[in-house]
């Protein structure tokens, strides 16, 4: 609480004495989020990744759960990839499909095509870089790059798809490890 301002704490506080206001300032940060999500799609128009990327994140960060915002990301993440691919900026493509797969499964009608497609990215990016995406070692050492990179969500995907080729104590360890640092506890205790 120490980090929250004192309009912060009036704002919480008539919230908490007044549901009526909690609704309205539910309405209004959708609304936020809705302009945030509408500009965004507007710069992946013109192929403005980043411009995209960065609005649609502080629509999420405004609601997590704002699903066209986290839908447009995915999409956006992927399109800057494969953008960086054709540049053959391979390391910084392999980077942006991570943070689609971190972002978690598509709910979109056709979720299994986008999750494949941001998959079949990963592993095409990692065979440009001269890698096999069916190697383990080649996938820890992918995520121990990633890791020293400070790339959180790139290093969590390299581990994971190491741990499907192969069951690693250490690498379950390594897992549990990003998770405490990325706030994932439950996920950090279940490794």
């Amino acid at each position: 609480m120490k980090n929250l301002n004192t309009t912060t704490l009036v704002v919480i506080s008539l919230i908490a004495l007044h549901p009526a206001a909690a609704e309205s300032s539910k309405v209004a940060t959708d609304a936020v989020c809705e302009q945030l999500n509408n500009q965004a799609v507007g710069a992946m128009n013109a192929h403005k990744w980043r411009n995209a990327i960065a609005r649609l994140n502080e629509a999420l960060k405004l609601n997590p759960t704002y699903s066209h915002s986290r839908e447009n990301l995915i999409m956006s993440h992927n399109q800057y990839g494969s953008e960086l691919e054709e540049q053959h900026k391979y390391r910084e493509a392999l980077s942006e499909y991570h943070q689609a797969l971190n972002l978690g499964p598509s709910k979109r009608f056709d979720a299994t095509r986008t999750n494949a497609e941001t998959l079949n990215h990963v592993n095409n990016a990692i065979r440009l870089l001269g890698k096999n995406p069916n190697d383990f070692r080649d996938r820890v050492a992918l995520g121990d790059q990633a890791r020293a990179a400070n790339d959180l969500a790139g290093a969590l995907a390299e581990y994971q798809a190491a741990l499907e080729l192969k069951n690693d104590p250490v690498i379950h360890t390594k897992i549990a490890d990003l998770c405490r640092l990325m706030g994932k506890k439950e996920r950090a205790a279940a490794q």
